[in-house]
């Protein structure tokens, strides 16, 4: 039992460091004990020092700095801030996303991000005001027609007013 919660402590280690930290907010290595005790996990600051060389040898990206404080941050993401930013804006000005799946689509580009980070972009979107459609079904034909090409088929797409006049002339 005790290799399973090493590495439970491990996960959770990493995903503190990826919600909580950037160079502006880095976690000092008592703090992180603390986070992980506040999740039932023990941890020393010499388990924790070892546990951060395990994520730095497994290719995790973080760095130690002592300004403004001490402590431990995940310097590279796999999308940085102004990437998700270009791709929320995507989303938000497409027209042909609903309401709805921008919502969502937003909530999970933000995730991408460190909580600070997804705070502040947050609180600068406003899905409600774009002009968007209620067709929900565009999802299903966009990737009709990417598994059309990807097998070099011939595709033709019904618009919903066009599948209505063939089942009408089918009666």
């Amino acid at each position: 039992m005790r290799n399973y919660g090493t590495k439970i402590k491990l996960l959770e280690l990493y995903r503190l460091l990826k919600t909580y930290s950037d160079d502006e907010h880095p976690l000092a290595a008592i703090d992180l004990c603390r986070m992980l005790e506040e999740k039932g996990i023990t941890a020393s600051r010499r388990t924790v020092y070892r546990d951060i060389q395990v994520l730095t040898e497994y290719g995790v990206d973080i760095l130690y700095t002592r300004l403004p404080k001490q402590g431990f941050f995940i310097a590279k993401r796999r999308f940085e801030l102004p990437e998700v930013r270009i791709l929320l804006d995507a989303v938000l000005a497409a027209p042909f996303i609903t309401n709805k799946k921008t919502a969502e689509l937003t909530k999970k580009l933000c995730g991408l991000l460190n909580s600070y980070q997804a705070a502040e972009v947050s609180g600068q979107i406003c899905v409600d005001q774009c002009e968007k459609l209620g067709n929900e079904e565009i999802y299903y034909t966009i990737n009709t027609i990417h598994h059309a090409i990807s097998e070099l088929k011939k595709n033709s797409i019904l618009l919903p007013s066009q599948r209505d006049r063939r089942s009408e002339s089918a009666v």
